[in-house]
C-alpha cells in the first residue's frame, strides 16, 4: 500500500468519526424530541402547553448528575441535553481518533500538535464550565 492510500484510509477514518457523531447526535435529538412530544402531548392547546411544553424556566439538566437523572427518569429534554453533548465531543473525538492515527504511524510533530490541541480543547472545555 503507498502513502496516498494511507493516507486516504486516514482521512476516511477521520471522516466516519465526524460523520457517526453527527448521525447519533441527530438521531439522539430526535428522540429526546418525540419523547418531550408523547411525554406532553395531552397538554398540546392553549396556556397549558405554553407553560409545559414550552417552558424556558422548567428544569433543565445542566450538569453531568441532572443529566443522568434525566436520563434515569426518562425525561425528553435530558435526553435532547444528551444529543447536543454528543455533537459538541464529536470534534473531540475527531482530535482523539487522530492522535491514535499518529501514534500508530510513529509521527511525532503531528502527535505532539495534535496532543496539544486535545490538551486546548480539554483546557477550554473545564475553563467553559466554571464561568
Amino acid at each position: 500500500m503507498d502513502k496516498g492510500d494511507k493516507l486516504h484510509q486516514i482521512e476516511a477514518m477521520v471522516a466516519r468519526v465526524l460523520q457517526t457523531g453527527v448521525a447519533l447526535s441527530v438521531c439522539t435529538l430526535l428522540v429526546g424530541w418525540a419523547i418531550s412530544l408523547t411525554t406532553h402531548f395531552e397538554s398540546f392547546s392553549g396556556d397549558q402547553y405554553r407553560s409545559q411544553f414550552l417552558d424556558l424556566e422548567a428544569e433543565f439538566p445542566r450538569t453531568l448528575q441532572t443529566l443522568g437523572q434525566g436520563l434515569a427518569s426518562g425525561s425528553g429534554r435530558a435526553v435532547m441535553v444528551l444529543g447536543l453533548v454528543v455533537l459538541m465531543l464529536t470534534p473531540l473525538l475527531r482530535v482523539f481518533a487522530s492522535l491514535i492515527v499518529f501514534v500508530v504511524q510513529r509521527d511525532r510533530i503531528y502527535f505532539l500538535l495534535t496532543a496539544l490541541v486535545l490538551v486546548l480543547l480539554g483546557v477550554s472545555l473545564v475553563m467553559g464550565n466554571t464561568h
